[in-house]
């Protein structure tokens, strides 16, 4: 994708430079790295101005919008919803399905194992 824009005055300070609609289509849980680059830019009077750039993943939810495997609800993996579903697995917590993982029918250390790797890189 390509994304270009132009003014008289320049851009300064922060802010969304492209909102981008689309649909993703996959099995609930599959991840793609979203690698952001910048070709060129510059200022009306040539000069180049820094520009962060902030990457990301694309995540496939299930029906209802969630993460598999996320216990928190904020969209992505860490090492807190692998403790959750550990947390599950014992009875210490109310088991909530999107936490099965491995979709045997029940949240075990199994799917808390495979949280924790996919939030290490590991799986």
């Amino acid at each position: 994708m390509r994304v270009g824009f132009s003014g008289t005055d320049g851009v300064f300070g922060t802010g969304t430079v492209a909102w981008i609609p689309f649909r993703a289509v996959g099995q609930p849980g599959q991840r793609t790295v979203l690698s952001v680059t910048v070709s060129t830019i510059n200022e009306p009077n040539g000069a180049e101005p820094p520009i962060d750039r902030i990457n990301g993943a694309i995540i496939i939810v299930d029906a209802n919008g969630l993460t598999p495997g996320d216990c928190d609800g904020n969209g992505y993996l860490t090492e807190f919803d692998a403790f959750c579903a550990l947390q599950m697995s014992v009875q210490l917590r109310p088991v909530q399905l999107t936490l099965d993982i491995d979709n045997d029918g029940a949240v075990t250390s199994r799917d808390a194992t495979i949280i924790l790797q996919r939030v290490t890189g590991r799986a």
